[in-house]
């Protein structure tokens, strides 16, 4: 019997096997052709049981296959989804090293969606997990993390590890926030919401990540002087940038209204009679909250602020601040962060 295809129909160039024993048909996004697909059913079988109950089709029941279609003697199984979906899907069963390998663009969500939308659709439990496992590998897991990342973020400019001239953000550092939060958010990844949303209250409106990006195919750091990271501010829904300015909104009052106060009486118990360690932390606290009070309302980074108040508590010399109260302050420092990302996490849920 002949196939007739609408729009035409033509092979997948990669996911085409010969000995394949069924063909998936999808029409192209633009619907300008239709893609054929020749692969294993137990590529598909073993992960989904929705693709093990479309195959499974009764020999015996003339019901069941006056209507069945073939295609150069395979079953043929028309997919309402997609070409490049399905190409997607296809390429993490078969391929799934291609989505872990980091990107210097980062464009991570964009190579994922395609085969997490299927994965979710057809149940395939396993794939997703391992999807979202990509996804979440590139955020922070704890505030330690996140920590680090910022410190050695901030290091960046001071040790120009690439020999480049430092005048933007470093890429590699860093996942591209909005497009994260589009995903999370389509298919409920709540794990990575709270480090998006944080790293999306640093960047700047006014600057498109894609035009921003550097002419130089494979640089690693922006080449735009305008200050501050750009983002895929297209990406986000109305929902999303509503809960962003919120948490910016919080962060900024946090920097400004009550920085002080977070610190100002932590060791207070431990420094009586300690007036050199008075004396210091007094000067230590100054020195955060002039810095506070003086940065831009666009950078609302109070973990950065408290993070930097740590490094000069940790550098004091001994014969102005004891180790006694610096580990008061330190504690006290971090008690004080942790209560800030406690309440991004909880403005971050869906």
């Amino acid at each position: 019997m002949s196939i007739d295809f609408d729009p035409p129909g033509v092979r997948h160039e990669r996911h085409w096997t010969p000995s394949g024993s069924v063909i998936l048909c999808a029409i192209s996004q633009a619907r300008t052709r239709s893609v054929l697909f020749r692969v294993h059913k137990s590529l598909l079988i073993e992960q989904s049981e929705v693709f093990e109950s479309m195959f499974d089709i009764p020999q015996g029941d003339s019901k069941s296959t006056e209507n069945a279609e073939y295609y150069d003697r395979a079953p043929l199984v028309r997919l309402p989804d997609t070409a490049e979906e399905v190409s997607g899907l296809l390429n993490a069963l078969r391929d799934p090293l291609t989505l872990c390998e980091p990107s210097a663009m980062p464009d991570t969500p964009m190579r994922l969606r395609n085969a997490l939308h299927l994965a979710t659709k057809y149940l395939m439990t396993d794939l997703r997990s391992k999807l979202v496992r990509i996804l979440e590998r590139e955020w922070p897991s704890s505030l330690e993390e996140l920590e680090i990342r910022n410190h050695a973020f901030d290091e960046f400019p001071k040790a120009n590890m690439f020999k480049m001239s430092y005048e933007g953000w470093p890429r590699i550092f860093t996942p591209e926030p909005a497009a994260s939060i589009a995903l999370a958010e389509e298919f409920d990844i709540e794990s990575i919401l709270p480090w998006a949303y944080y790293d999306l209250t640093r960047c700047v409106a006014s600057r498109c990540w894609d035009s921003c990006l550097s002419e130089e195919e494979g640089s690693f750091v922006e080449t735009s002087t305008s200050r501050g990271k750009a983002a895929r501010w297209e990406c986000l829904s109305a929902s999303a940038l509503l809960r962003m300015l919120r948490i910016r909104e919080f962060l900024n009052g946090e920097r400004t209204k009550r920085f002080k106060s977070y610190v100002e009486l932590t060791g207070a118990h431990y420094t009586v009679g300690h007036s050199s360690c008075e004396d210091s932390f007094c000067q230590l606290l100054s020195e955060a909250h002039s810095e506070a009070t003086a940065r831009s309302d666009s950078d609302p980074d109070i973990l950065k602020l408290l993070r930097r108040l740590s490094m000069r508590i940790s550098a004091r010399p001994n014969k102005e601040l004891c180790v006694c109260c610096r580990s008061v302050f330190l504690r006290g420092v971090y008690k004080r962060k942790d209560e800030v990302w406690r309440e991004v996490e909880r403005m971050s849920r869906l």
